[in-house]
């Protein structure tokens, strides 16, 4: 797999009750150190490549209180080396309009298509949480 400057890969996915959390870890792939402050500037496309129109729940307060968000701050991460944030959802649907479901998530030049769809039902909701370390290498 080729990458310019950084790629991106889908961690295990939870499902408890409605409540669906999906990590996310991009990796530094270029040659240079990357630096990630606070949270993610997102997209998320439908399956029909058109961005859906959400509203971005940074910390995923709004949504739940059982997610860790640590917060926003600077990630500076050397080549090889990753961070990851998470994805938060619920499935529900309240009648009000068309449900809604992403493919496909980018973040700055990375990309990643979804294995199962983010299924935000007629919510139009994500949260998110900050960006945080996973590796030293």
């Amino acid at each position: 797999m080729g990458c310019d400057n950084a790629w991106m890969t889908a961690g295990e996915a939870n499902a408890a009750m409605g409540l669906r959390v999906q990590t996310i870890i991009l990796v530094n792939c270029g040659r240079k150190p990357l630096t990630l402050t606070g949270y993610p500037g997102l997209r998320l496309q439908g399956s029909d490549g058109a961005r859906l129109k959400l509203r971005i729940d940074h910390g995923a307060r709004r949504i739940t209180t059982a997610v860790h968000d640590p917060g926003p701050t600077t990630v500076t991460l050397r080549p090889r080396a990753s961070a990851r944030f998470a994805l938060v959802w619920r499935n529900t649907d309240d009648g009000s309009r068309d449900p809604q479901a992403g493919a496909t998530i980018t973040v700055g030049s990375a990309r990643l298509t979804f294995d199962s769809p983010v299924d935000l039902g007629t919510t139009a909701r994500l949260g998110v949480t900050a960006w945080e370390a996973t590796s030293t290498r």
